[in-house]
């Protein structure tokens, strides 16, 4: 009888041609046989091999040791006699040969309950939010999650450093390719938290057309439908919405005197909304339901270069000159020709006469304005015809004013300068007209000014704004 350190009797030892059997370990009544050749033989007849180069436990042995220190295994490659350990905490965790971590954790879901996951934490990470952690769906649809341990501090990257999709730690997401050392170069798309998407070099390309199209914004309330009382001009100011298939909808609403509700007018459109929604504004204890319809509007980029607007018509610029359909070219020369086929050859262009002088004039292309001896404010042609209508508004120093309208001569036409009155004659120094005129020789419009002075009968000053 042998009697071990723990206190362990051993019965029934023999050895028998070089080989131990031991038996009856403590009133077991059980036989293990330790070979010469190195192999071990259980009681119930299953061999455990520990001869060169290999360990094997065969299937169906099972294997089971309780420690309060954990559990080290350990395997030596004999070819290299490199030395390979598996370390099985007492955390659960199980720790690679070269220290990465296998484990188990929680984590707690926005909206839901607390589920359990695996975390993979490779060797080496400067921070502990360095590893992958896997967890289930738990609140929407059927999906499984991999974050880091922290997304608002470590990026979760698909792909390396020079191609990838990842996370933004302020919750953008981002796609890169062909980046160079430390972010440099490549490109890079970032999808903004705001619901705007950054494009690298700010272009876009395809190989086909493309459509943009701007919708689910309201334009218009198009009917109250219901209101509970109680309103007044300031809690009615920029109310915030609910309802409908939008968000970010705020409106003004007013009422006259009865109480209720009688204008809803929209501050901020938001977007995401469908025409037909019902819509409803509440501050303190009233409220206000109202319909509204949303603008549609695609514009269509085209393969071939032209622009396809909203409306139904297009840009076209094939000839190096910009089309727009049926109404206006805009030429490569600088020129607008119009659908009737006048041309401007400046968008907007200002003239004035000295100020407070006697008769002033000003001329500007076919067209010629004074105020003459008589102190009227004169529109003519220097050459050509001046054919077109114009409408006048004049403003009394006294606080009078009428509206006077006309048109030139159809038939006249002028080789010299010859200027008409309107039906204005200006009294007092401050007496006022403002003029729109069209000249059908060349297609212009005019915003005139005149303005009489102090130093008597027909002085003043006189400003002309060449509109189109």
């Amino acid at each position: 009888m042998a009697l071990l350190k723990d206190g362990t009797r051993i019965y029934g030892n023999a050895i028998v041609d070089g080989n131990i059997a031991v038996s009856n370990i403590y009133n077991g009544g059980q036989t293990w046989a330790f070979a010469a050749d190195g192999s071990l033989t259980l009681p119930s007849g299953s061999p455990i091999n520990f001869g060169p180069g290999n360990a094997l436990i065969q299937a169906g042995m099972g294997f089971h040791i309780d420690s309060e220190e954990g559990i080290s295994l350990a395997a030596i490659n004999t070819n290299t006699s490199t030395t390979y350990g598996w370390g099985f905490g007492t955390d659960g965790n199980l720790t690679l040969p070269a220290g990465s971590t296998i484990g188990e954790g929680t984590t707690a879901i926005t909206g839901g309950p607390t589920v359990n996951n695996i975390e993979l934490t490779p060797y080496g990470g400067g921070d502990p939010n360095q590893r992958l952690v896997i967890y289930p769906t738990a609140v929407e649809g059927n999906h499984v999650h991999l974050t880091s341990g922290n997304l608002q501090v470590t990026d979760i990257f698909l792909g390396d450093d020079a191609q990838f999709v990842k996370t933004n730690t302020d919750g953008s997401m981002a796609i890169g390719t062909n980046m160079g050392p430390g972010g440099s170069g490549g490109n890079v798309w970032t999808f903004g938290t705001d619901g705007t998407t950054t494009f690298p070099h700010n272009t876009i390309h395809t190989n086909n057309n493309i459509t943009v199209q701007a919708s689910g914004i309201p334009a218009t309330v198009t009917a109250i439908t219901y209101s509970s009382g109680g309103w007044d001009s300031v809690s009615g100011s920029n109310l915030s919405t609910t309802g409908g298939t939008g968000s970010g909808l705020t409106v003004d609403v007013s009422q006259s005197g009865s109480g209720y509700a009688d204008s809803v007018i929209i501050v901020t459109p938001g977007n995401g909304y469908t025409t037909g929604d019902t819509i409803t504004a509440t501050s303190g204890g009233a409220s206000v339901q109202f319909t509204i319809s949303v603008l549609s509007a695609n514009w269509t980029f085209s393969a071939d270069g032209d622009l396809m607007l909203p409306t139904g018509g297009n840009i076209t610029a094939g000839d190096s000159n910009v089309h727009i359909a049926g109404n206006i070219v805009l030429g490569s020369n600088g020129n607008i020709v119009f659908s009737d086929s006048t041309v401007q050859t400046t968008a907007y262009q200002a003239v004035r006469s000295a100020y407070n002088t006697q008769y002033p004039s000003v001329r500007i292309n076919n067209a010629q304005f004074n105020i003459d001896s008589g102190g009227n404010p004169t529109v003519g042609a220097i050459a050509g015809t001046w054919s077109g209508g114009y409408t006048a508004t004049f403003q009394t120093a006294a606080g009078g004013s009428y509206v006077v309208y006309g048109v030139g001569s159809s038939t006249a036409t002028w080789t010299s300068i010859a200027s008409y009155g309107f039906g204005v004659t200006f009294g007092a120094a401050g007496d006022r007209a403002v003029g729109l005129f069209s000249d059908d020789t060349n297609g212009h419009q005019y915003r005139v000014t005149w303005v009489a002075g102090s130093g008597g009968t027909g002085y003043g000053f006189i400003e002309v704004e060449q509109l189109i």
